[in-house]
């Protein structure tokens, strides 16, 4: 039966599986941005939030709908602003040679952990959720920090 695991090097697939959750918050974006005003305008992406604000100015987009989509926004940001570090650490923990189980458990950890961030920032209405996904999005980093010293130490010790 395969284990996730397991002896095989499994934590390098996390770096591909990391890179699709990063841009899973886009397409929840995109999505409900198409729901809220028919269409997502790929001539001027990034003009989007304005184009949304106004709406609201107008009153033709309740408030609470573009707060969310901004939450998806930021939201796909953080994912590319720390998914580097989560892909060095696999990167330097599996050429360091630790151990495949302490790899696939921590990277596995990762990706659980970048999951529920998505659910929990997108989700999100009061300060305990909020403070909720600051502590789940710190375990990831920490998670991707442990592998990293490991790998190090590793290193150093060869």
């Amino acid at each position: 039966m395969l284990s996730l695991i397991s002896n095989s090097p499994w934590s390098l697939y996390a770096i591909p599986a990391a890179v699709v959750l990063a841009y899973v918050p886009h397409v929840f974006k995109s999505e409900a941005i198409k729901k809220a005003v028919g269409k997502y305008n790929n001539l001027a992406p990034r003009n989007q939030m304005a184009f949304l604000e106004e709406k609201v100015k107008e009153g033709k987009l309740q408030k609470d709908v573009v707060e969310r989509i901004k939450r998806m926004d930021a939201c796909h940001s953080n994912a590319l602003e720390t998914i580097h570090i989560f892909n060095l650490a696999v990167l330097a923990g599996n050429f360091a040679g630790l151990d495949p189980q302490f790899m696939n458990a921590a990277a596995g950890y990762y990706l659980l952990s970048r999951i529920v961030y998505i659910a929990i920032y997108i989700n999100q209405s009061n300060r305990v959720a909020a403070a909720s996904r600051t502590l789940v999005w710190t375990s990831g980093i920490v998670t991707s920090m442990v592998i990293l010293v490991r790998a190090a130490n590793a290193v150093a010790s060869k």
